[in-house]
């Protein structure tokens, strides 16, 4: 079962992207999935922001949270995934 779950997806959600990305004014590259991509670009959307505002905004907050920064990209999938589960608590 979990073998169709994962597998029937494009296998281009899976491949890992670089992108240079600007964070709080400083440019850097950020690595992540495709599919993370593509979340970042909804809640991107639905905050009526840019890519790199709302990344920017998600670092901010990391660090008036007083979060480690180890993996910034980490961080980014984290966010994606509870984004998600929001909007599916919202729709049940």
């Amino acid at each position: 079962m979990v073998g169709k779950f994962i597998f029937e997806k494009s296998s281009s959600t899976y491949i890992k992207k670089s992108r240079s990305v600007r964070v709080l004014g400083h440019t850097t590259s950020i690595s992540l999935e495709n599919k993370y991509w593509e979340i970042l670009d909804e809640i991107s959307r639905k905050e009526n922001m840019s890519r790199g505002m709302i990344i920017s905004k998600i670092y901010q907050e990391a660090i008036d949270n007083d979060v480690k920064i180890n993996n910034f990209s980490s961080i980014l999938r984290t966010v994606c995934v509870i984004y998600l589960e929001s909007n599916q608590k919202k729709s049940v």
